[in-house]
This record gives C-alpha cells, sequence and structure tokens, in this order.
C-alpha cells in the first residue's frame, strides 16, 4: 500500500472488523489533498466460499485461485492466528491512535453519534494500552487492573496517568476538537514514554497533522 498507494503510514491492524478468519489492516491514503481509509481485508483462499455466503459485498474483480493444498491452508490460517496473537508494539498503538482519529472525525461529521462513541472508548483503551507497552510490557494483570500500582512508581508514570485521566474526563461523545487534543495528547505521551515508536514517521506524522487540519 505504500509503494503503489502512497499509504501515509503503515497499516492498523484493524481491531474493530468482526473476525471473519483472517487479517483486517487500515490504511490512510492522501488523494487530491484528502486523506481517505482503505480497508484492505485478507483471508485464506479456503474461506472466501463462506464469506461469500455470509457477507453482504460488491464484486468488482473474480479470479478464482489455483487449488490450494492443504498443507497450504494450513500455512495461511496459522499466519492469521499468529498475526493476531502477537502483542502490539508502541509504533502499532501510535498508529492505531492516528487511524481512529481519522474515522472518528468521519464519523462526528455524519452525526453517527453511537459509532463515534464506540470508537472514542476504543481510543482511549488504544491509550492505556500504549501506556503498558511502553511502561509495563511484562504486566500480568488484564486490561485496566492495577495501573496506578504498576505505572505510578515513576515521574514519566505518573504523567501518563494523567494523560489518561485527561481522556477518558473527555464527554462521552466527542466534538472534532476534542479529537484533535486527542491526537495531541497521545503524541506527546508517546515523545515522553516510547520516543523510539516515532522513527521514521516524523514526516509521516507532520503530513497527518496537515491533512487532520483540511477535515
Amino acid at each position: 500500500m505504500s509503494t503503489e498507494a502512497g499509504a501515509l503510514l503503515p497499516g492498523w491492524r484493524d481491531t474493530i472488523v468482526a473476525d471473519l478468519g483472517g487479517v483486517g489492516m487500515v490504511f490512510l491514503v492522501p488523494d487530491e489533498g484528502r486523506l481517505h481509509q482503505i480497508d484492505l481485508y485478507l483471508v485464506p483462499a479456503s474461506r472466501v466460499p463462506h464469506l461469500r455466503a455470509t457477507v453482504a459485498t460488491a464484486l468488482l474483480l473474480d479470479r478464482e485461485p489455483a487449488l490450494v493444498p492443504a498443507e497450504g491452508t494450513a500455512v495461511a490460517e496459522r499466519f492469521a492466528a499468529e498475526f493476531l496473537a502477537r502483542p502490539r508494539s508502541c509504533t502499532e498503538l501510535l498508529i492505531e491512535h492516528l487511524v481512529l482519529a481519522v474515522l472518528l472525525h468521519k464519523r462526528i461529521r455524519r452525526g453517527q453519534r453511537f459509532v463515534a462513541y464506540s470508537e472514542w472508548h476504543r481510543l482511549h483503551i488504544a491509550t492505556k494500552d500504549l501506556i503498558k507497552a511502553a511502561l509495563a510490557p511484562a504486566s500480568r494483570f488484564w486490561g485496566w487492573y492495577q495501573l496506578r500500582e504498576e505505572i505510578a512508581v515513576t515521574p514519566i508514570g505518573r504523567a501518563c496517568l494523567g494523560d489518561l485521566e485527561a481522556a477518558i474526563g473527555a464527554p462521552a461523545v466527542p466534538l472534532a476538537a476534542d479529537v484533535d487534543a486527542a491526537v495531541e495528547r497521545t503524541l506527546a505521551l508517546v515523545e515522553r514514554a516510547c520516543p523510539e515508536a516515532l522513527r521514521g514517521l516524523e514526516d509521516a506524522i507532520t503530513a497527518y497533522r496537515t491533512y487532520l487540519e483540511l477535515l
């Protein structure tokens, strides 16, 4: 997607799409001064007949794959399972924030308050996951448990939890300004807690900020 379509950032591992037996990715692609969302779902060929029978789609191109041997199917299914099970890095969680912000701006413009509520909550979870990935990667506690006990033991940790407090204290359904503030808060958090996550993304984030202003 970066080479052929000029995607601004690496793809985000889609956590919104239903589990269809494969891997979903979301890319942000600039075109004619706008930032567009492109969803890509990769599924083993063995799953295609089931998807055609159960998922509403518009067929654009139909090229039947060659017969796939059983071992090929097993490799594809194992790849999907391992990809989804792999812990996300700080860079991936940063990209999740940036993609969700674009989605949220779209929901706000369309007046889709229920979907905006869901994606806003997902953004807060990504912030929590980012803090844990940066400061407590070996945590044995699930979800939101024991955050203060694990994180608030250093000045950086306390500052990051302050960012999380600010995030969850925002309105339940955001305005565009709330989303923009969340992006800037996340970028400051990353610079403080895991600056290596920004390596190689500086130019892309500068361009992203410009596109965000044009939304």
